[in-house]
């Protein structure tokens, strides 16, 4: 929306209604409609309103930019434009407010507040908040938004005493009409630890006021609860309680996402039955695998399962699994190591002492096609590491199914697809053999005519080559993402589809015309490839890693010839003001947003292992021990399967 600025502070008059009408509905349609401007900033509401004051009006008059964008009150932005609040016909339905700022402030949104239907509160953990001040904040906050249906706490809420807040009679009432209720660990991922930083025998105000939240009669249909333990890797303190706040609205949950790993050793949990359950998505590091499986045992109606876990899958979860049949649609899978039945690590019974072990009967993966029938959207990620190998030479970590073993089980009618970390891509199990002839290959992919999302990552150098990206673009005509990384045998043909020479030798990336989203990493196609390949007028992220960095006119040359471009990750050389680039971007492309220097010091490297660097504070999640394997499961971005396009996640200028 850069335009360039009206002296008199208008847009030009109101001749030019029918134009701007337009111009508002492709706005609303292809930003906000998008959920391209989730957050929308007072500075960039400043902005609007200096550049055009017309068109500023007529967004914030319209219904679909009230439902949408959420007003985003920090300390940055004390100061309150009374335009930004005063009350019109569509009045603000979202907002996300900093408590660290005045109490003040409240005044200057109390007319907005009984309109906000989602309210996200944010505590910044160095700050230091009298304890009085916080409670009359977040007491008249709770208490005067009787409309609101979503509530998003930071943990660190958690760590102020609440009892005060959450025993008002008015927060209450509030609290009892919520329909989304999430307490997160500070990123949208939800799968960073936050760490609790206090001793033992110091007063602990997050077991009580999990306790009080469990004293509430919630009616939610959707809870999340972050991955949350303290600094020794206790999390009894407070998981004890979660059994009860998810028992009390269990009649009426739809989707429930629970990170605190202890939680599912406490019997009462396991027992919970939701009979209108949908969704579930589970992070159990450190717990056998029988007590998730009780869980969802118990719960009939799953219709999307995300499964997270540092041990072993047990038979047990693995045939609760199975046992959704035909109501599963969404299936997820992170995971070290897949079970060895009973006989993996025995001798054989007609065996001597000191005979090698018997060999595992190779798990059955045909139930995905058998068994749940209207599976859709399926992943598996095996989080990379090196050196990881037990007595006998084999991986700790591998992975029991090959990546031709899901290929093979998948159902045809697959529209999602993740594949991540999965060793001997190309080794069929049933066969026993390597598939080395493309042909073979191909004719597996070949299975799959729908895919609209493709994530072949960390596979192995030659579990990709050239013909077969040539295939899958020429097959899989309806991909609007596309993510490939460290196939290294992977050339700038594969994505041309021309050799050195210019000689056509296969499709181009240019035939997967509704492409938007678009990541390249670790593979030997160079920038001239990438240059030669990425135009697509609908592609709104691309992420692009390889052996050479990008020059700033090749940077501007893709941003140009993707007009749609809003979000750009990659490595340029030289590079040492990513503001001003920014800016130069923007003149070029008005809708980039976003620039992430993946050579930088705050870029993401994606370094060949997961586990090269400790956490922040140290330790195991949950053991307390030395910083280990576990610790670095989905930490890096390329390693997580999402099935939305919110690129927010990234770090940006």
């Amino acid at each position: 929306m850069d335009q360039e600025e009206d002296p008199n502070g208008g847009s030009g008059g109101r001749g030019d209604a029918p134009e701007q009408e337009v111009l508002l509905n492709k706005l609303i349609n292809n930003t906000i409609g998008e959920n391209i401007c989730k957050h929308l900033s007072l500075a960039d509401m400043k902005v609007v309103c200096l550049s055009t004051k017309g068109m500023y009006d007529m967004v914030r008059n319209s219904q679909a930019f009230a439902e949408k964008a959420t007003l985003l009150i920090c300390k940055e932005t004390v100061l309150l434009d009374k335009f930004l609040v005063e009350t019109c016909e569509y009045p603000w339905k979202g907002l996300d407010i900093d408590v660290t700022i005045p109490p003040t402030v409240v005044d200057l949104i109390m007319d907005v507040l009984p309109f906000v239907t989602r309210l996200y509160l944010r505590l910044a953990r160095t700050d230091k908040v009298e304890g009085k001040d916080l409670t009359r904040f977040v007491t008249t906050l709770l208490a005067n938004t009787k409309a609101l249906k979503f509530l998003q706490l930071e943990s660190v809420f958690l760590e102020q005493v609440l009892h005060d807040i959450l025993s008002d009679a008015s927060v209450q009432e509030t609290l009892l009409k919520l329909k989304t209720l999430e307490i997160c660990t500070g990123n949208k991922k939800n799968d960073a630890t936050y760490y609790l930083d206090y001793d033992e025998g110091e007063d602990q105000p997050f077991p009580r006021n999990f306790y009080q939240l469990s004293c509430i009669a919630f009616k939610l249909t959707s809870l999340s609860l972050g991955k949350m333990c303290t600094v020794n890797g206790t999390e009894t303190d407070h998981v004890k309680f979660i059994p009860a706040i998810i028992g009390s609205t269990s009649e009426t949950l739809l989707e429930l996402s629970v990170h605190m790993c202890e939680v599912w050793k406490l019997e009462s949990m396991q027992v919970i039955h939701c009979p209108k359950l949908k969704r579930l998505s589970v992070t159990a590091y450190g717990v056998d695998g029988e007590a998730v499986a009780a869980f969802i045992s118990h719960q009939p109606h799953l219709e999307h399962l995300w499964i997270s876990m540092k041990e072993t899958f047990s038979l047990k979860l693995l045939t609760v699994v199975q046992g959704r049949g035909t109501k599963l649609k969404s299936l997820h899978f992170t995971i070290k190591t897949f079970p060895h039945r009973p006989i993996s690590y025995l001798v054989g019974a007609a065996g001597a002492a000191g005979d090698q072990p018997a060999a595992a009967p190779p798990i059955q993966w045909d139930f995905l096609s058998n068994s749940i029938t209207s599976l859709k959207d399926f992943s598996i990620c095996r989080p990379y590491s090196e050196n990881e190998v037990d007595e006998l030479g084999i991986s700790r970590h591998r992975i029991e199914g090959t990546g031709v073993s899901f290929l093979k089980a998948l159902p045809p009618s697959i529209s999602k697809l993740g594949l991540r970390g999965l060793g001997d891509f190309w080794f069929d199990v049933q066969e026993d053999r390597v598939l080395d002839n493309d042909e073979d290959k191909i004719a597996i992919l070949s299975r799959f005519t729908n895919l609209t999302e493709l994530s072949w990552t960390r596979c192995g150098d030659s579990s990709l080559n050239d013909h077969l990206v040539h295939f899958i673009l020429g097959h899989c005509t309806q991909l609007r993402k596309l993510e490939l990384s460290y196939a290294f045998a992977l050339t700038n043909a594969a994505i041309t589809g021309e050799d050195e020479n210019g000689v056509v030798v296969g499709v181009s990336l240019k035939n997967l015309n509704g492409l938007v989203h678009l990541s390249i990493k670790g593979c030997n196609i160079t920038p001239r490839g990438i240059l030669a390949a990425v135009g697509h007028p609908y592609l709104r992220s691309l992420e692009y890693l390889g052996s050479l960095a990008l020059s700033t006119d090749d940077l501007k040359k893709i941003v140009e010839q993707n007009p749609s471009l809003e979000s750009v990750a990659v490595h340029v050389s030289g590079l040492e003001d990513p503001h001003e680039l920014k800016r130069e971007l923007k003149l070029v492309n008005h809708r980039i947003r976003k620039l992430v220097d993946l050579g930088g010091e705050d870029g993401d490297q994606d370094s060949n292992s997961d586990a090269d660097e400790p956490r922040q504070w140290g330790g195991s999640d949950i053991s307390g021990g030395p910083p280990d394997y576990d610790d670095f499961f989905g930490v890096d971005d390329d390693y997580d399967y999402d099935d939305d396009y919110d690129e927010d996640e990234l770090d940006y200028v």
